[in-house]
């Protein structure tokens, strides 16, 4: 009897051995695969730069209409010297009379 508990106890500790050497087997496998998908998103982000650049000559980037430069008018045909002012006071009349409604 005491010989069938010795085996017992002694094959439990094989099988915990093998099972924790597995986890780590697991554990080292599971950091190597996170570590190279860094090391990809790594490469890519120092490649996009490079990348855009061969795009842009085969497709440039286009004017956008909305912005404006610092010698490029609001609206050329205003009456007014400042746009921007005149904007800023019909939208606070604008939020003004809205507020009031409710």
């Amino acid at each position: 009897m005491q010989l069938v508990t010795v085996a017992m106890v002694l094959a439990n500790t094989i099988l915990a051995e093998s099972i924790a050497a597995r986890g780590i087997a697991i554990a080292i496998t599971g950091m190597a695969i996170v570590a190279f998908a860094l090391l990809l998103i790594i490469a890519f982000i120092s490649a996009l730069p490079k990348l855009l650049a061969i795009v842009e000559r085969f497709v440039p980037e286009s004017e956008d209409p909305h912005v404006r430069t610092a010698n490029s008018q609001s609206h050329p045909e205003s009456q007014v010297a400042d746009d921007d002012a005149v904007l800023a006071a019909i939208g606070f009349v604008l939020h003004s009379r809205l507020q009031n409604k409710d």
